[in-house]
């Protein structure tokens, strides 16, 4: 909800439905017919844009990113092998800061369930063995596919062209 040019949250479940607001200096109470639903500290006249969430507010899925740390990846990563732990230590530690990069490493980890932890872990192995140090999703996805186009079970088919009435013979082309 958007009140005093900052942003407070209301319960997700709430979200389309018409609510009342009532300030003080000190506080936001947020009513949803007349029943309140939510209330928040308040900040000083001079602060805009800012945000005031209550973890009770956000959906389960919210949540869980929220809940998403740069430990809980480290640990993810040392699951699927040595190398998807040194890509992604080094995407959290060599960052100016641990979080900055903690979508992408998201985005790394999520392969292993796109396709397998070994296709994640092959493809973080070729990065680690050219130095890449700051590897992005894609780079990943295009080794996994092109590892899995070399060895996929399928050979290019050949194409068997038939006779066309329409295409015209060397005998057209014979000088008058």
């Amino acid at each position: 909800m958007y009140f005093g040019k900052n942003f407070f949250s209301a319960p997700y479940q709430l979200r389309g439905y018409e609510l009342d607001v009532r300030a003080s200096h000190s506080f936001i109470e947020i009513f949803q017919q007349l029943e309140r639903v939510a209330i928040h500290r308040n900040f000083p006249p001079n602060h805009q844009g800012r945000y005031r969430t209550d973890d009770n507010h956000l959906p389960d899925k919210h949540l869980a990113v929220k809940e998403f740390t740069p430990q809980r990846a480290l640990d993810q990563a040392k699951q699927i092998g040595p190398a998807t732990d040194l890509l992604v230590s080094g995407l959290i530690f060599n960052a100016k800061h641990p979080l900055l990069y903690l979508r992408r490493v998201q985005g790394i980890l999520r392969l292993a369930n796109r396709y397998t932890p070994a296709d994640l872990e092959y493809a973080s192995l070729q990065l680690v063995e050219i130095n890449i140090e700051m590897p992005r999703l894609d780079d990943l996805e295009r080794i996994i596919k092109s590892a899995r186009m070399q060895s996929g079970p399928s050979p290019l088919l050949v194409v068997q062209r038939g006779p066309n009435p329409n295409l015209r013979g060397q005998h057209s082309w014979s000088q008058i």
